[in-house]
């Protein structure tokens, strides 16, 4: 049959396996995933908004909730919500520019945060649960920071 192959194979049997495309789309694009995921970012916000580089406040203020949307991953289709910052200077502060400022890494920072399940009820704050972000007033780099540049 199409779409079938085996997995396991003896001298007195073969298993084998079929995905089910409709079941995972069903459950890719379900209801509970849809909710499980915008939950998960929303729980994520408040930490971001914690973690991120303050000089005039733009940066931090810019945090915003994207979800409802969906994205394509390994040829189907799977629920899906963002974390944006849509302030100007976001990515020379996330991943730091030419002029020698350097990376902040926040997203980066708060994806780990979600990888290591301190995703609460409870919105952590930098330090409080789990150290991630902990007496962080600046870069995660040694490199000092210039007056003037990204970290707005």
């Amino acid at each position: 049959m199409p779409g079938r192959y085996p997995v396991y194979t003896s001298p007195s049997m073969v298993v084998e396996f079929e995905m089910d495309r409709a079941g995972i789309r069903e459950v890719a694009m379900g209801r509970e995933l849809r909710k499980g995921v915008d939950e998960i970012v929303a729980k994520a916000l408040p930490y971001a908004v914690n973690v991120s580089p303050e000089r005039t406040g733009a940066y931090k203020a810019a945090w915003k909730l994207d979800t409802g949307g969906s994205s394509i991953v390994a040829g189907m289709r799977r629920v899906a919500a963002r974390l944006v910052n849509t302030d100007a200077a976001a990515a020379a502060i996330e991943w730091g520019n030419k002029q020698g400022d350097p990376a902040h890494h926040t997203l980066r920072e708060v994806l780990e945060h979600i990888a290591d399940g301190h995703i609460s009820d409870v919105a952590c704050s930098p330090g409080g649960c789990c150290g991630h972000g902990a007496a962080r007033s600046g870069p995660r780099s040694a490199v000092p920071r210039r007056a003037g540049g990204a970290g707005r």
